[in-house]
Formats: C-alpha cells, structure tokens, sequence
C-alpha cells in the first residue's frame, strides 16, 4: 500500500481596522492586519478600489459602505474580509464669523457632510432679510443681496437642508434658526 502524504499550502487570513479623521470623520485609514499575505485587495464600498497595504480613502458622504479586503498568500490562497463602516450625517453651524478682509474666517461658512438641497436666509435683528442662498456652498461675506457691507452686531438665519446619503439611506431633513455675531 502507498502512502500518499499531502502538504497543505499555507492559506493568508484577512484583517482589518479602521481610523477615521476628518471635520465629519469620512476621510479613513485602513490597516492591514492580515497575517501571510502578499498582495491586498481593497473593496471601499463606494465604487473605489485600492492595492496598497494599508490606504487611506475619504467617502463623499454619509451612508453605509461595505469595505472587502482580499489577500493573497505566495501559494496563490486567498482570503477575504468585509466589514461594514457607517458615516452619519453632520453638518457644523459656526456663530462668529470676522469678514475684515484677512483671510481669516472672513465668511460664515457652514460646512457639512453635503447636501442634497438647502435653502438660507440672514435677517438682521428688525427682521429684514439681507440674504439668501440655495445653491452651490453656504458662504456669506457680511454683505447684503445688493453688495453692501452690513455693520457689526447679531443676525439671525433660518436653515432648511436635505442632507446627502448614500442610496441606502434617505436624506436626512435638517432644519435649524440661529444666530450669528459679525465682527469686522
């Protein structure tokens, strides 16, 4: 009788963990901790690949991404790993802003994770409405829809926004007054 003796090609683990950072944490850092790998394989869920080891890729917006990581051993073996990242939507609402010309905070600027629509309106403090936008960033100089400089002091915004997701998720309505102290 023969004696067949079969040796076992050795076979990679898939691993990971992530880091995010960023203003909304969208921008992540991914780190390999496969174990017997040669080559990687980076599904981010987005429509984005990557080979490198350990990438950093930043997701656009909000949702639920499905991130795949592939190795493969020197044998040829592959393994893979999928976990899943959530990115909420944030939006950040500043209530100072200084438009003296230095290039410093010089707008009122309302970053967020994007958004789907949105509608702005500045009223100073009798209720006037001295600006309105809709479209591209939100982005006010201090000045009113005729170009003039408003003075210092306390104005107030209404915010109607759709904020931005993925297709797994609805975009999220988010509305909010406030105020706003311009300095020169």
């Amino acid at each position: 009788m023969d004696t067949i003796r079969i040796i076992p090609l050795p076979t990679p683990t898939a691993n990971f963990d992530t880091l995010s950072s960023g203003m909304f944490g969208q921008k992540y850092t991914f780190t390999d901790l496969s174990n017997g790998a040669i080559t990687w394989y980076w599904i981010f869920g987005d429509g984005m690949t990557s080979g490198q080891q350990n990438p950093y890729h930043n997701y656009l917006g909000a949702g639920t991404y499905t991130v795949t990581q592939i190795v493969t051993s020197a044998s040829g073996c592959s393994d893979t790993i999928t976990k899943v990242i959530v990115i909420l939507p944030k939006i950040l609402i500043p209530n100072v802003f200084t438009p003296n010309g230095d290039g410093n905070n010089d707008e009122f600027f309302i970053p967020s994770s994007g958004f789907e629509s949105f509608e702005i309106e500045i009223y100073n403090r009798w209720g006037t409405k001295l600006w309105k936008a809709d479209k591209g960033e939100i982005r006010w100089d201090g000045r009113s829809a005729a170009g003039v400089e408003v003075s210092d002091g306390t104005y107030f915004f209404i915010l109607k926004a759709v904020l931005k997701t993925d297709n797994t998720m609805p975009g999220k309505s988010y509305d909010r007054k406030g105020f706003i102290d311009l300095h020169r």
